[in-house]
């Protein structure tokens, strides 16, 4: 991690993870959950089908998310393979909301 002592560009890296896997991590399951549970509420949906589309929301976004995230490694010297795997997950997920 860093501390007091720590140069601002690795204080910066690591307050770049903490923001990315609060957005990939966290907000997307959440927005997830609150608009299932809001169609269980309207009866649009069930409690069982809406249960199941937030678990798989939930394994997509965390493992895509998560490693898609590696392609923005490249400046801090990720291989070249970490780097593309990092880039076909997050094109993999981007790819969902077309």
């Amino acid at each position: 991690m860093y501390g007091s002592n720590s140069h601002l560009s690795e204080i910066e890296y690591w307050r770049w993870w903490v923001v990315h896997l609060w957005v990939e991590g966290f907000f997307e399951v959440f927005a997830v959950a609150v608009i299932s549970f809001l169609f269980v509420k309207l009866g649009l949906v069930r409690g069982r089908t809406a249960t199941i589309n937030v678990l798989f929301a939930t394994v997509v976004f965390l493992s895509g998310g998560i490693l898609g995230m590696f392609h923005h490694l490249y400046f801090v010297g990720t291989t070249m393979a970490g780097v593309a795997i990092g880039a076909c997950f997050s094109a993999l997920r981007s790819y969902r909301w077309r």
